[in-house]
């Protein structure tokens, strides 16, 4: 999900990277600061590290630790670092529409200083 996000990013087809969001509290970001947020990347580039998983009430939370390094329409490059969580609930209690599919529930990145696959936290676990 995390790779297909940012594959979206890179294809700046922002609206596809957007729908891969969802909170459990509804607190995604409006689509408009969303979308600000990547005007100027031209490309990201991903290192995914080692993702771990748990199981809470019908849900499986999977913890996905990152770096992206960002190329800007302005020549600069930023590294960040950080982890997602994305969250499967169990589709056997999905019992009526709608569907909730796989999504993602927060990021967190910060920026890093070094190559990305240095700066890939080796855990998400706080």
């Amino acid at each position: 999900m995390i790779e297909s996000l940012y594959n979206a990013i890179n294809r700046h087809e922002i609206v596809r990277a957007y729908s891969y969001w969802g909170t459990d509290d509804g607190t995604v970001a409006p689509f408009k600061t969303f979308s600000e947020g990547y005007r100027g990347t031209v490309h990201a580039r991903l290192v995914v590290g080692d993702i771990t998983s748990d199981g809470a009430a019908g849900s499986i939370y999977f913890h996905v630790p990152v770096a992206v390094r960002t190329v800007n329409h302005d020549g600069s490059t930023i590294v960040a670092a950080g982890c997602y969580t994305v969250r499967q609930v169990d589709p056997k209690i999905q019992g009526k529409p709608p569907f909730t599919p796989l999504h993602i529930v927060s990021g967190k990145l910060l920026r890093a200083k070094g190559h990305t696959s240095n700066a890939v936290p080796t855990t998400c676990r706080e």
